[in-house]
């Protein structure tokens, strides 16, 4: 009768280690094409949305509004500042629903970071129109609109990107402007612009606007 023989302990063992070896090699990998995956989600999301966008103001001769103007001059909680979006899709549905921030369960920028807000729910919106309105802030966010205005910036969305920041920046400080209220040198800020030159998976927002991507490699010169 012959007699069955089973695994020694270093054949057990070197099974494990080419286990974790695959595993290793694998999850990075993975986790790259997660990151991609969103990325491309989150790119093609605002493309639709800035195609809304400009629908709007075409119909309306007039911008969709911002956080700006829906938490300041229309008094609205800054926990819901986002919901100008839904002029997008009601009355008119230039949009059936809105979409998501594919990252925006990772971002811990805003005011308050542990709070679930819409603003870090959903794409971040902002308008360079000037808002007729005496409230004092806005009177403010006029001044920092014109700026981007000036050089030819209507609007901007931004996702928080793979890896947020703690502070991002406006488009003013993007653009070098002087009243940037951060004041943060612009070869600081521009760093803080997704660059998928350093990998999938790195540090900064994914930004479109009225002409095109944002890219780390735009260093404005005005």
């Amino acid at each position: 009768m012959r007699k069955e023989r089973g695994f020694t302990l270093i054949e057990l063992l070197i099974v494990v280690a080419i286990i974790a070896i695959l595993a290793a090699i694998a999850v990075p990998n993975l986790i790259e094409a997660q990151v991609r995956a969103k990325i491309s989600r989150a790119r093609t999301d605002m493309r639709t949305l800035g195609i809304a966008i400009e629908s709007y103001i075409v119909d309306n001769n007039e911008p969709l509004p911002d956080y700006s103007d829906w938490e300041r001059a229309m008094r609205v909680p800054v926990g819901l500042r986002q919901g100008c979006y839904r002029f997008l899709t009601t009355p008119i549905a230039y949009l059936s629903s809105m979409p998501e921030d594919p990252f925006a369960k990772f971002t811990k920028d805003g005011d308050n970071p542990r709070t679930n807000r819409d603003d870090t729910k959903y794409y971040n919106y902002q308008h360079y129109f000037q808002s007729q309105s005496n409230d004092a802030w806005i009177v403010q966010v006029n001044a920092m609109r014109k700026f981007c205005w000036d050089r030819g910036f209507t609007w901007s969305l931004y996702s928080v990107g793979p890896i947020p920041y703690e502070y991002a920046p406006y488009m003013l400080d993007l653009l070098g402007g002087p009243n940037s209220p951060r004041k943060v040198p612009t070869s600081v800020s521009m760093g803080m612009v997704y660059d998928p030159t350093n990998g999938s998976v790195s540090r900064g927002r994914i930004l479109l606007t009225n002409k095109g991507v944002f890219s780390g490699n735009d260093m404005p010169r005005y």
